[in-house]
């Protein structure tokens, strides 16, 4: 019986075609094994010999438009746009109401940039199509949009998809792009809970959703959908990327881990993986396991900046400040614009005695992330332990031309304390109370002493919130 398996009935078929066509004879041969032969070389990527079969089944069916659809189709795929055209409109005199057809000869035009008679076919075609060819139309619909850079409709062509066939692969992908490039990520969760009432079991839709929700920054609602799509597909490893991705984001990191296991084998280990098995185990404070993740990620890419700098963290953790300092070297001359390599920069030449130099760039750090308040509080709290509190306030006034944050007056009321000017450091508390009771425990970090400060208990005790 091994002789009438389906592999071993294909590659007779291969090797009697084969054989004729060195004869340079082709014999008659039945459609339905032309067309296996063409997915035969075609799986083989031996795109001239399917063309070559091709054009065989074409001088024995003349009239078949199947044969020089299929012609059209490896024409187009192979970027061959013009070649393809002339194919599927052979293919379209004997299938007229073809959507098939139709959606290649769509990708040709707009293969050469001929979009306004792509888009005349589309709304032809339209009239004629229904159920899933339809739903291809619509997807074919989007691609003409997206490339004309109109993502809206492209949004609206892809609802229309999906709206027809809920479960159609390529509008289930390329939607959330389109929810990208318009912004529309509460429309997008709604529409995808709409899909999912009916088909609970759409992977795709689940990853959509956790998508939607953590661009609104949901990242509860997030973890939880991309948890539903690898329950519904645990093959899936982009959810399993974005789940631990998520969850380190929640700063659940052993449940990133937990994600990250039940995933082993199924998700590809890259440099970025590796960093974030790193950083869950850094904040786990397992540093010996961080430090062996992001050396696995440094060689298979010597130019990781990332994990560079991650290793001078764990460095700093340890108080291993020149071994800090080398890896923060490294990071940062593969990266001169991120602020956080700076700031670990700063605080290694700080940590190791070299203050102008740390000075130079905690100021860089600043002005490189304006907008963020931690970094002018990083640079006003090393003037702060240098014994520079003028210069700090000075930082602090830079700071609130770019940046916001209580913090920012926690601090400044910190430095008028250094100063010696006391009452008008209680009154600026009192008033830092008032705004924002819970983040007074920033200025303890500061001056320690001030926890059991008479004056300073008395003021928390008068603005504690009921």
């Amino acid at each position: 019986m091994q002789n009438y398996r389906p592999e071993n009935l294909i590659n007779m078929q291969v090797s009697e075609y084969e054989a004729m066509s060195q004869k340079g004879t082709v014999g008659f041969i039945e459609e339905t094994v032309f067309h296996s032969l063409i997915d035969y070389y075609c799986a083989e990527a031996k795109i001239e010999s399917a063309l070559e079969v091709i054009d065989h089944a074409v001088e024995q069916y003349p009239y078949s438009a199947s044969f020089y659809s299929r012609k059209g189709e490896i024409l187009v795929y192979s970027e061959l746009f013009e070649e393809a055209l002339i194919s599927l409109n052979i293919a379209a005199v004997y299938a007229p109401a073809s959507v098939t057809i139709s959606i290649l000869k769509v990708k040709a035009l707009m293969g050469l940039k001929n979009i306004s008679d792509a888009f005349e076919i589309i709304d032809t075609t339209k009239s004629i199509a229904f159920g899933k060819d339809l739903s291809q139309i619509y997807c074919c619909e989007a691609i003409l949009h997206e490339s004309t850079g109109k993502f809206k409709r492209m949004f609206e062509s892809l609802r229309y998809a999906l709206t027809i066939d809920p479960l159609n692969e390529e509008a289930l992908e390329s939607i959330t792009w389109a929810v990208e490039m318009t912004g529309n990520y509460d429309e997008s969760v709604v529409f995808h809970n709409s899909i999912l009432d009916k088909h609970p079991y759409c992977d795709r839709a689940w990853f959509n959703l956790g998508q939607a929700y953590a661009c609104l920054e949901d990242d509860e609602m997030a973890a939880e959908a991309y948890e539903y799509a690898l329950i519904t597909n645990e093959e899936n490893e982009f959810a399993y990327r974005e789940c631990m991705h998520t969850y380190i984001k929640l700063k659940r990191y052993r449940k990133a881990l937990e994600c990250y296991n039940d995933g082993e084998g199924k998700v590809r280990l890259d440099g970025d993986l590796l960093i974030n098995l790193g950083y869950c185990h850094e904040m786990l404070n397992d540093i010996k396991t961080a430090q062996i993740y992001y050396n696995q990620a440094i060689r298979r890419c010597p130019k990781n900046d990332r994990a560079y700098y991650q290793l001078g963290e764990c460095h700093g953790r340890n108080n291993q400040w020149k071994k800090a300092l080398k890896s923060y070297k490294k990071a940062f001359v593969l990266n001169r614009r991120k602020e956080e390599y700076i700031t670990g920069l700063a605080e290694a030449f700080y940590q190791t005695g070299e203050i102008e130099k740390a000075r130079n760039l905690f100021q860089k750090a600043a002005d490189t992330a304006p907008e963020t308040p931690f970094y002018w509080l990083r640079q006003a709290e090393f003037l702060l332990d240098i014994g520079e509190a003028k210069g700090a306030i000075a930082v602090l006034d830079e700071a609130e031309i770019y940046a916001e944050g209580i913090e920012l007056f926690y601090c400044r009321i910190a430095c008028l304390f250094y100063l010696g000017k006391r009452e008008e450091a209680l009154y600026f508390f009192g008033e830092a109370l008032l705004e924002d009771y819970k983040k007074h425990d920033y200025i303890f970090n500061l001056i320690p002493a001030l926890a059991i400060d008479e004056d300073i208990v008395r003021l928390l005790c008068k603005y504690q919130p009921v």
